[in-house]
């Protein structure tokens, strides 16, 4: 089988058949969740909606409004492309839950790795900050302080490579601290208890 068109059924959870030769999807917007793994093949996800224009004919849409839940292994989905796919997860108000496994110096933008990690998320392997994900020689850009405590709350030690066994290692341009400038105020600390009379 090369392809699996669902179009037309309102199926919700589709778990794809573990073959080679499977290159083409094409899933309902019903989906609420999907698993890709062992699919080496695979080329093409496509969720989609479709209507009826003015003259009856029918116009699809893609459409991942209802998913809610996506496991991906990363390192067996074929030239599907995970980056772009994570991308326009950030987007979906119903998704719950995002595991990505196997990752290999996958491509994110900061946004896209702190939305899904505000999600239940479960991430391996090896990510990477960049500018753009769609360039052919995308840049390393440095990580707010609020993500990196986020990724750190989340994911535990996210510079150490040896991390992406169980959790997510996380690449980012690292920017020195040259000067700082810190102000203090005094503060006075009392303490009312109750006191001998």
């Amino acid at each position: 089988m090369k392809t699996l068109d669902l179009t037309g059924s309102t199926t919700k959870y589709v778990e794809f058949p573990q073959t080679g030769n499977l290159t083409n999807v094409i899933l309902p917007s019903s989906i609420t969740e999907f698993r890709i793994y062992n699919n080496p093949g695979l080329e093409n996800v496509q969720i989609i909606s479709s209507t009826l224009d003015q003259n009856g004919n029918v116009l699809y849409d893609e459409d991942i409004s209802n998913l809610k839940t996506v496991y991906i292994d990363c390192a067996k989905c074929g030239a599907f492309n995970v980056e772009e796919f994570c991308e326009k997860l950030t987007s979906v108000n119903s998704l719950q839950e995002v595991t990505l496994v196997n990752a290999n110096r996958l491509k994110m933008t900061e946004s896209t790795i702190s939305v899904l990690a505000n999600k239940k998320c479960r991430l391996t392997g090896s990510f990477w900050i960049v500018d753009d994900i769609r360039s052919d020689s995308p840049n390393s850009v440095a990580i707010s302080f609020a993500t990196k405590e986020q990724l750190v709350n989340k994911f535990g030690k996210i510079t150490d490579p040896n991390n992406k066994k169980t959790s997510a290692y996380v690449e980012y341009e690292s920017k020195p601290i040259y000067d700082s400038n810190v102000t203090c105020q005094e503060h006075i600390n009392l303490y009312l208890g109750q006191g001998k009379t």
